[in-house]
């Protein structure tokens, strides 16, 4: 079993994983740190703050805005 935890992945479990001969679990640390991104993500959207790649475009098109509609695309379901 492959545990994504940040900081233990190899190459090899990675190609144990691509080629079906072991299975993946994201540890509950790394479940709590990503929950915590999220909310830092959610938050930046209710406050319509420009955050590049997010709520701006990318590149030379940075200053672009992106219309809340786009924005949303980013909260996944529900």
């Amino acid at each position: 079993m492959v545990v994504l935890d940040g900081t233990s992945l190899t190459i090899g479990s990675v190609a144990a994983v691509a080629e079906g001969r072991d299975e993946v679990v994201l540890a509950p640390a790394a479940r709590d740190r990503m929950a915590a991104a999220r909310e830092v993500v959610e938050e930046a959207l209710r406050l319509n703050l420009p955050v590049y790649g997010l709520t701006t475009a990318l590149a030379e098109r940075k200053s672009v805005a992106l219309d809340a509609a786009a924005s949303q695309d980013f909260g996944g379901p529900g």
